[in-house]
């Protein structure tokens, strides 16, 4: 039996990138405006049925939360929980353009393509392996319409309509198919790739270690409830353990609390 552990590192103000701040909404403004003319707006209600209905089957899909809503990560958490999908890693990086490039290969070529690239390099972002049945149909009705004016007549209770700014800076990505769930998964946690760029520990943060039961439906309350009070996120890594890994790793971070 496996146990996850999700480690935590917290700061009073965020010594990587202030989520959320003027020059964050500016840029997202700019794309918005530059951009207007080249998104298109939402697929109509039966083309988008008829696009969920080809993503069923699929047991895991990709998930990132964007830079301007990484403080936000609690209740995007307890949205999914809420939403019956379970979380099988997570894990927060900062961006390279190349890494970025490679995820966004599908928008090449298109007007708004570096200014995709700027919006998901502005700071770090969270990725996550979501499971459950239908997983990728499932998280993309979640997600709603990309177009922030539309998301709440189509999909009022939807993420990118609680969370998104505009058409660009629409909050969360999803993997639109299992196939690309597949290669965008295998990018972000791969060792050899996005890990590279996952944001270092430092002695300037507080951690908490919270143990991860995807059954509970808790961990995006206490996300939330970190956040609320103020703190920023600014490590997190989820860790699957054996019992005895967890014991072993329990014991040392035991340890070094107490020193």
């Amino acid at each position: 039996m496996l146990v996850k552990l999700l480690l935590v590192g917290l700061a009073t103000s965020n010594m990587y990138h202030k989520t959320g701040t003027n020059s964050t909404n500016y840029m997202c403004d700019m794309v918005s405006q530059q951009t207007e003319q080249y998104i298109p707006y939402h697929l109509d209600t039966s083309s988008y049925l008829n696009y969920i209905m080809r993503q069923f089957n699929s047991f895991s899909t990709f998930t990132m939360v964007k830079p301007d809503t990484v403080h936000r990560l609690g209740d995007v958490v307890e949205m999914i929980e809420a939403g019956g999908l379970k979380i099988n890693r997570m894990k927060m990086a900062w961006l390279s353009r190349k890494q970025a490039a490679q995820l966004y290969t599908g928008s090449t070529g298109k007007p708004h393509y570096q200014y995709v690239l700027d919006y998901v390099t502005s700071g770090p972002v969270v990725g996550m392996e979501l499971r459950g049945q239908d997983a990728v149909a499932r998280w993309r009705k979640m997600l709603g319409s990309v177009k922030d004016e539309t998301a709440s007549e189509d999909s009022p209770k939807t993420i990118r309509e609680k969370f998104g700014t505009n058409r660009l800076c629409n909050a969360v990505h999803g993997s639109s198919t299992g196939d690309s769930a597949t290669r965008e998964m295998n990018l972000f946690f791969s060792s050899s790739n996005v890990s590279d760029n996952t944001i270092q520990a430092s002695s300037g943060m507080n951690f908490v270690l919270i143990p991860y039961n995807d059954t509970s439906g808790k961990l995006g309350r206490t996300l939330a409830s970190l956040q609320t009070a103020g703190f920023s996120i600014s490590f997190l890594e989820m860790f699957n353990f054996t019992e005895a890994q967890a014991d072993e790793f329990l014991n040392k971070y035991n340890n070094l609390v107490q020193q």
